[in-house]
């Protein structure tokens, strides 16, 4: 997370939030269906990214594990937000529902 923060602050000089992360760890969970199928075809990978297990410990890039259902639907910790004076500041930190 925080080599995340310091990319992102150097390219684009202000701090991402929570969306910035979503799109970076997105682009590494396609990778890692890609890497799966063994190429780049899009019905496969389409059908391997429905139930894909993402490991943030097995693939670099992703931020967080995260589980992907056979209706496509993702499975990850979330976090409640609060903003306060154009700040956002994480309150608690919600567990994937597979985890409770």
């Amino acid at each position: 997370m925080r080599a995340f923060r310091a990319k992102f602050e150097k390219e684009y000089k202000y701090v991402a939030d929570h969306n910035g992360i979503k799109g970076y760890t997105g682009v590494f969970i396609l990778k890692a269906a890609i890497d799966k199928v063994g190429k780049l075809d899009r019905k496969a990978v389409a059908q391997t990214l429905h139930s894909l297990q993402v490991s943030a410990a097995k693939e670099p890039g992703v931020i967080m594990d995260v589980s992907i259902n056979s209706n496509g639907d993702l499975d990850r910790e979330s976090f409640l937000v609060e903003a306060r004076n154009g700040k956002q500041e994480v309150k608690e930190t919600l567990p994937a529902i597979g985890k409770k």
